[in-house]
């Protein structure tokens, strides 16, 4: 079944490798929805429990850690360049965004140089040296609702709710 899910991916030259890095991840029992990607590069870790429902697109450039039992819906968007860890029993609605990362860099002398850079070079690489980065924890038993945004630096507590539409910064 897994393979098959799998399979549905088209696997460009070069892209071979990622696919599998993910497929040695995933347990047999994990579903990807039907709006499932994700990128991923070779240095990566990702560890995916039991049980899982994964939509959505995942920037993996980091380290991935899901427990078991966990459901992230469609639209879903999750940036990694340093490291997320989401416990058993999490539930995620629908378009939630999760990033440990700012996406750039703050310094805006760095700013101003990238907008004279085409898009695509090192520069614009949400792993570069000069984008902020700091861990996410989710722990166990969370219910995280509709549109909800989780940044960087952020440890949500065990049974915890976070409410549609809400924006996590602490």
């Amino acid at each position: 079944m897994l393979s098959r899910i799998l399979n549905r991916f088209k696997v460009k030259k070069g892209r071979r490798q990622k696919l599998n890095t993910l497929r040695e991840s995933l347990s047999e029992d994990t579903k990807l929805g039907v709006e499932f990607t994700f990128n991923t590069i070779e240095k990566a870790s990702i560890s995916i429990g039991k049980n899982c429902h994964l939509d959505g697109h995942w920037q993996i450039y980091g380290e991935l850690r899901i427990g078991s039992n966990v459901s992230f819906r469609r639209g879903t968007l999750i940036s990694i360049t340093s490291k997320v860890v989401i416990g058993d029993n999490v539930f995620a609605a629908e378009n939630v965004f999760i990033t440990d990362n700012d996406g750039h860099p703050t310094d805006p002398g760095y700013r101003k140089e990238m907008t004279e850079t085409p898009p695509g070079s090192d520069l614009w690489k949400p792993f570069h040296a000069k984008v902020a980065t700091t861990p996410i924890v989710i722990e166990e038993n969370v219910w995280i609702g509709k549109n909800a945004i989780i940044l960087k630096g952020v440890r949500i507590g065990k049974n915890s709710i976070i409410g549609a539409g809400s924006v996590v910064v602490k």
